[in-house]
């Protein structure tokens, strides 16, 4: 089994990005068809938990990475 050939922080760092981004844009209006999928309400403490999430992302990434180069 291969791993993907980014690496953990660059993987991280996009995701916690995209998230990010998908929260701010709720500060603005989201087409109707588009709330069930990006949601319609801002919330600033899921920053935070992107942010947890991209690292724990990342540890997991970064150990699954050097088992597997064994």
């Amino acid at each position: 089994m291969r791993c993907p050939a980014r690496s953990p922080r660059v993987a991280a760092l996009v995701s916690a990005g995209l998230s990010w981004a998908i929260e701010f844009a709720q500060l603005g209006e989201i087409p109707p068809v588009l709330r069930p999928l990006l949601g319609s309400t801002f919330n600033p403490p899921d920053l935070l938990w992107y942010a947890v999430g991209a690292g724990v992302a990342c540890a997991v990434h970064t150990v699954t990475r050097a088992r597997l180069a064994r």
